[in-house]
């Protein structure tokens, strides 16, 4: 994974169209941040055009595992998900795509919930953090480590900077728990690049159409890295009925009833 044509390989080899086919509500990546997450300095979509193909690209990914010679090195890894229907469909079209690159990959299924005897009260207590999301924290904080992992990255806010700075080695806040002269990584997954530092500074001291360019400049180069290999946009959906009209999502998936208007209320009174 230190190899960047061996990262790009890996995610050009995916056929994210079979994952959204598979998994029905989610939408395939194209890069990434998300449609809803906005440019601060219009008001409108982020929108950094496709970063990522849809289809996947087998000849280029053989071509880039041929450019990176690995010679002797082993071409074998465990994938850690959560132990859940989709996690595991989305694995094994992706666990497949690579095999077929020459891969061996051990599929790691991990409990969603994790359930201790507290030592005080002899109670059994809940976890409802996933283990991956544990494991998550525990890298960040160089407690833990993993070959591949796959997060559902939530964002809580549609600002594309807050997403990008988690990359960022001065700005992702992983590095304040560790012991002075610890080396900092920009985030879990140890991506660390004094390029996309500088663009992230530099975005967060700019404003208006400079810090929108900067931005971009950054998933873009965050995106080629590979160090992240995003595949589906999560989908809002709901059934909503026909008396129902100007009904609207906000940008984090919430519904908005602002204007919504009811045809027929009465038949509902009582």
């Amino acid at each position: 994974f230190a190899n960047e044509k061996v990262r790009q390989a890996l995610s050009l080899v995916i056929d994210r169209n079979a994952i959204i086919e598979k998994i029905v509500f989610g939408k395939a990546a194209t890069g990434f941040l998300p449609t809803p997450v906005l440019d601060t300095a219009t008001g409108k979509t982020f929108g950094n055009g496709k970063l990522i193909s849809a289809a996947a690209n087998k000849a280029e990914a053989e071509k880039l595992i041929s450019e990176a010679n690995l010679g002797s090195i082993a071409k074998s890894f465990t994938l850690t998900i959560n132990d859940d229907e989709q996690s595991h469909a989305i694995a094994d079209i992706v666990i497949a795509a690579w095999a077929s690159i020459g891969f061996t990959v051990t599929k790691n299924a991990v409990s969603a919930t994790e359930t201790v005897i507290n030592p005080d009260t002899d109670n059994e207590v809940r976890f409802l953090d996933s283990d991956i999301q544990v494991a998550v924290n525990e890298a960040a904080r160089n407690k833990k480590d993993f070959d591949v992992i796959a997060v559902d990255w939530q964002m809580y806010s549609t600002d594309a900077f807050v997403a990008l700075s988690a990359f960022s080695t001065d700005f992702s806040g992983c590095g304040t728990e560790l012991p002075a002269g610890t080396k900092k990584y920009a985030s879990f997954s140890k991506y660390s690049n004094a390029e996309y530092d500088k663009l992230i500074s530099d975005a967060y001291a700019a404003t208006g159409s400079d810090r929108s360019a900067l931005l971009h400049q950054a998933e873009e180069k965050l995106v080629a890295s590979a160090c992240i290999v995003p595949l589906v946009f999560n989908q809002s959906f709901a059934f909503v009925h026909d008396d129902i009209s100007r009904l609207e999502f906000d940008g984090l998936g919430n519904f908005v009833f602002t204007d919504a208007k009811q045809k027929n209320y009465k038949d509902y009174l009582n």
